[in-house]
């Protein structure tokens, strides 16, 4: 499993909710749709610092997502969440992994 680990603020206006509803929405439009997704997380840090957790079944799968959002139509409301200048990301592969229910 490979993981991406996205550390961002809010652009300014957007809310908690407009995050929340932005990111179900483009689980259905494209995310969902692309091969080897498996799930995605998103985290407070502190007062407007996020952290999302998306997990891919392998790194082929990660980087053609990565490759395929130029497909996201660019006015996409998640698109517009992210305060573009805060966003870090980086791909990471787990080593170990134990979830209990």
């Amino acid at each position: 499993m490979v993981i991406d680990m996205i550390k961002y603020k809010l652009a300014p206006g957007i809310s908690e909710d407009n995050l929340r509803a932005a990111a179900e929405d483009i689980i259905q439009v494209w995310m969902s749709k692309q091969p080897g997704f498996l799930g995605w997380t998103i985290n407070t840090v502190d007062e407007n610092s996020y952290v999302d957790f998306v997990y891919w079944a392998d790194r082929q799968s990660a980087d053609l997502a990565t490759k395929n959002m130029k497909d996201i139509p660019p006015d996409h409301s998640w698109l517009k969440c992210y305060d573009m200048a805060s966003v870090e990301a980086q791909k990471v592969n787990t080593l170990f992994a134990h979830m209990m229910n």
